[in-house]
Formats: C-alpha cells, sequence, structure tokens
C-alpha cells in the first residue's frame, strides 16, 4: 500500500481533529459545529482514487479512521456532551459517508467544503449584521443547515442559541414554520442523499 493511501486518512482526521479540540471549551458545541461542516469533506477526501494502488477494500478500511478517531478523541475530552451526543455522532458519520461517496475525484472535496460552507453561513446571512432574512426563508435556510442538523439530532435547540437566535431572527420563526431536527428524521434524510450519491458517485468514479 502506498504511503500516500495511509497519509491521506490521517490528514483527514487531523482537519476533522482541530474542530473537535476545540470543541472542548465549549460544552462540545463548537466541536459538532465544526465536523458538521467539514465532515462531508473529509469523506471525499478519505474515498479511494482512481490512481490508488491499493485494493478497494483496503481504502474502505482506512476510510473509517478519521471519524474513529474524531469520536475516540472526544470522549477522551473532559467536557459535557451534547444532550443526545450519539445521535449527533450518527449524523455526522452519515454526512460523512455521503462525502466519501461522493469522492475519488479531483474537485469534489473543495466543492462540498464550499456547499456545507454556504448551507452553514445562509441562514446568518454570513455573519454580515444585515438584518434577518424574511421568517419563512430564513426557516428553510435552518432546515439545509449541515450544522442545525448535528446539533438538533443532538438535542440542542440551535435555532435558540445565542450564536445564531439574532442574526438568524430566530424570535420570528414559531413552530408553525419550523421544527427542529430530530436524529430519526435526520438520519433517513441522509440515508437518502447517500444512496442518491453513492449512486451518481459508482457512475463517474471508474472501478479498479
Amino acid at each position: 500500500m502506498a504511503r500516500r493511501e495511509l497519509l491521506r486518512p490521517l490528514g483527514v482526521s487531523l482537519f476533522g481533529a482541530l474542530g473537535v479540540l476545540a470543541g472542548g471549551q465549549a460544552g462540545g458545541v463548537a466541536g459538532f459545529a465544526w465536523l458538521a461542516l467539514v465532515a462531508p469533506c473529509c469523506g471525499a477526501l478519505a474515498a479511494p482514487r482512481s490512481g490508488d494502488v491499493a485494493p478497494r477494500s483496503g481504502s474502505r478500511r482506512l476510510a473509517l479512521v478519521p471519524p474513529t478517531l474524531w469520536l475516540l478523541l472526544a470522549l477522551a475530552l473532559p467536557h459535557a456532551a451534547l444532550p443526545a451526543a450519539p445521535a449527533a455522532w450518527l449524523v455526522v458519520g452519515l454526512l460523512y459517508a455521503i462525502g466519501w461517496a461522493c469522492g475519488g475525484r479531483t474537485g469534489v472535496p473543495a466543492l462540498l467544503l464550499l456547499t456545507s460552507l454556504s448551507l452553514c453561513a445562509l441562514p446568518t446571512w454570513g455573519g454580515l449584521g444585515t438584518s434577518p432574512w424574511p421568517a419563512a426563508l430564513g426557516a428553510r435556510f435552518l432546515d439545509l443547515s449541515p450544522t442545525a442538523l448535528v446539533l438538533e439530532s443532538g438535542g440542542l435547540d440551535w435555532m435558540r442559541h445565542p450564536a445564531i437566535y439574532d442574526p438568524v431572527g430566530s424570535s420570528s420563526i414559531g413552530p408553525e414554520l419550523r421544527a427542529p431536527w430530530r436524529a430519526p428524521l435526520a438520519s433517513a434524510v441522509l440515508v437518502v442523499v447517500g444512496c442518491l450519491a453513492f449512486a451518481v458517485g459508482r457512475l463517474l468514479r471508474p472501478e479498479h
């Protein structure tokens, strides 16, 4: 197995671990928010590529290294987890799997990172200090945010969190416009998206 194929999952692990370490000072919220942002990109980076010399089965096993190390690191940190941290980890794993299913092609990791960043920033207008979106539109953007998906699945009322309450205009988003994500629904949606991504990925990524 080529050295670069061993270094790739280690580099991906380090990239995700930066946020997990930062989350140790914020009750786990910052770490999960970071992983929600980068998990699809990390999955794509860890996916086997057409030039790899390792068997595809070996590449698949190596792809499990980053999320496993993130979980072990999070468990070792002395900070409070989310109310339902296992559910949040499940959603992070599914986001990572979607990235892996899309990966193996040049430019895909950067595209996934840009997409995640855009979806995370849209509810707050990218932190530019402008007035919030109209309530109905802000609610839909929150539904599409990977951060909301992970944190709300983990039991956090993200829409009422101080970090986004005023920028999003959460006071005007009532239950008739939006309900928080719950892990079963979030997982089901991501499984469907992941299956579609895997099917498209198989068509675009040559087997070897």
